[in-house]
């Protein structure tokens, strides 16, 4: 088996680092995804969890039509020679380039290869047929996203993190993170939030902001309010911690739903509730830890940030139940939705 990303890529989400980790712990350690193994070797099973990072888009244009060539072809190889392409969809299309012709037609032709899907929730594959109707005749499963437990250091004590950050330690504390992008309206909740009274909440705007001109507005938004803090650039694990241990609530007020929420989950993992679009994704969450963890909200990022403002919340020393989302059992289910694809007796060869 070789997946992608590779598991020896510097900065590798801790998603995955934890997924390979407990893959290998049930006797099936990922190898890193090679053009050449593609070519040489008989594999069983090739897994990618985002394709558009196969090829070098930032390259000249030569250099991209040759990657497309080349990773196309030995998928197309590697499947003849038996393996199986395994794709888990976090999104249903590229947030960067979606819109290039190149980048549409290598997913096209990746999508024509893929033998399983997997879902992290029941909505999330019933989007992806929606969206990508010749994969309704390819096999799907559900594996949930896990959880991230074991990934950073503890979150200490509210007020000392308050006070590490320069926050006012009597008013609620709504955070967004994560990297910041058009679509997860970042723009919106600072506007919104600084249209509510000046007693109102704090808000913490922390990840790297992927695009300049996103940047740029959102510095001039911030500038001259006390209450909005703009925190750019990627974050350190023990900046993480201390992040989440300052906030009441993790607010996600994106434009669209989203297929799932590695932050959503690294904010309960971390024992804080957030607040989220009201999709059935985001619902199927909600039935994992309760209605307590999870508050949803409908229209803009104004009700988003009404909500996070006035919903009422576990206590600082509450942690809500996530056994659903442990690893080991993830581990075992990737390897049976593998064994719809390849006979199990090779599955974790």
């Amino acid at each position: 088996m070789c997946v992608s990303p590779s598991p020896d890529e510097p900065h590798l989400n801790p998603y995955l680092t934890q997924l390979y980790n407990a893959l290998a712990a049930a006797g099936a350690p990922p190898r890193p995804f090679e053009r050449r193994t593609l070519l040489t070797e008989r594999l069983d099973v090739v897994h990618v969890h985002w394709p558009e990072h196969l090829v070098r888009w930032d390259e000249r244009v030569w250099v991209r039509l040759l990657d497309v060539v080349k990773v196309l072809t030995g998928l197309t190889v590697a499947r003849r020679r038996g393996a199986r392409l395994v794709w888990t969809a976090h999104n249903l299309r590229p947030h960067e380039r979606a819109g290039s012709p190149l980048v549409r037609l290598f997913l096209r032709q990746f999508w024509r290869r893929v033998d399983l899907v997997i879902g992290l929730t029941r909505a999330g594959v019933e989007q992806v047929h929606q969206a990508h109707p010749r994969l309704r005749r390819v096999p799907a499963r559900v594996v949930p996203h896990g959880h991230y437990l074991a990934c950073y250091p503890p979150v200490g004590d509210r007020a000392a993190a308050r006070r590490a950050l320069g926050l006012d330690p009597q008013r609620r504390v709504l955070l967004q993170f994560g990297m910041v992008r058009r679509y997860k309206n970042a723009d919106g909740l600072v506007a919104a939030v600084v249209a509510l009274p000046q007693t109102g909440p704090q808000l913490v705007v922390a990840g790297a902001v992927v695009e300049p001109d996103l940047g740029r507005e959102l510095t001039a938004a911030v500038a001259g309010q006390t209450r909005v803090q703009l925190r750019p650039g990627r974050v350190e694990d023990a900046e993480v911690t201390t992040l989440h241990a300052a906030a009441d609530v993790v607010v996600f007020p994106y434009r669209d739903g989203a297929l799932n929420s590695g932050a959503a989950v690294l904010a309960l993992s971390l024992g804080r509730a957030v607040v989220v679009r009201d999709t059935a994704v985001m619902r199927e969450l909600r039935e994992v830890v309760g209605e307590r963890w999870v508050h949803t909200f409908a229209g803009g990022a104004d009700e988003a940030a009404a909500v996070a403002a006035g919903c009422e919340l576990p206590g600082e020393d509450e942690r809500p139940d996530l056994s659903a989302l442990a690893w080991p059992d993830i581990a075992r289910r990737t390897l049976e939705a593998y064994a719809d694809v390849v006979p199990a007796a090779r599955a974790a060869s």
